[in-house]
């Protein structure tokens, strides 16, 4: 029988085992899927871990006061002595960007002002960048600051004074 069954199925060593690919692919099937609902399963845990545990504080992006002059671009806008920054388009070209200095930059205001616009700041810290100086009037905390030459860039890094 042994002789028989070597000479239908060959010598020993020249057999080979039954594939195990079906089994072999479930398996690495079973693991991906696994694998894809563990990463969401974590991903949608930590989102709602952090939006659990922030903490609401006092916003530091309240809406700038906007005023329209009419084009009038004299004398001191109402507000002034209060605002920690005021800023008024002298002339077209106005580029103005406004952000609060914290760990996390938050952007208040991005945007080129018209002749005669106006934006007011309260909050207590902000760094301001003027892109034409020379189309801008800017006070920062009722001091109004000298006129710039025509396409100077300045920044400002401004702060309330204690008590104001």
């Amino acid at each position: 029988a042994d002789r028989l069954d070597r000479a239908l199925n060959g010598p020993r060593s020249a057999r080979r085992a039954a594939p195990a690919a079906p089994r072999l692919r479930l398996m690495v099937v079973i693991a991906l899927v696994s694998a894809t609902v563990a990463s969401c399963g974590i991903g949608a845990a930590a989102l709602i871990f952090g939006m659990t545990k922030e903490k609401p504080g006092p916003s530091p992006t309240q809406p700038a006061s906007k005023t329209n002059g009419g084009g009038a671009t004299t004398g001191t806008p109402p507000g002034t002595e209060s605002a920690t920054l005021l800023v008024r388009a002298r002339e077209d070209g106005c580029k103005l960007f406004v952000s609060v200095p914290a760990p996390k930059l938050t952007v208040i205001a991005d945007e080129t002002l018209a002749k005669g616009d106006a934006r007011k700041y309260n909050q207590p810290k902000l760094t301001a960048v003027v892109g034409n100086a020379a189309a801008c009037d800017v006070w920062v905390n009722g001091q109004r600051k000298p006129e710039g030459r025509p396409g100077e860039r300045r920044t400002y890094n401004v702060a309330r004074p204690a008590g104001g």
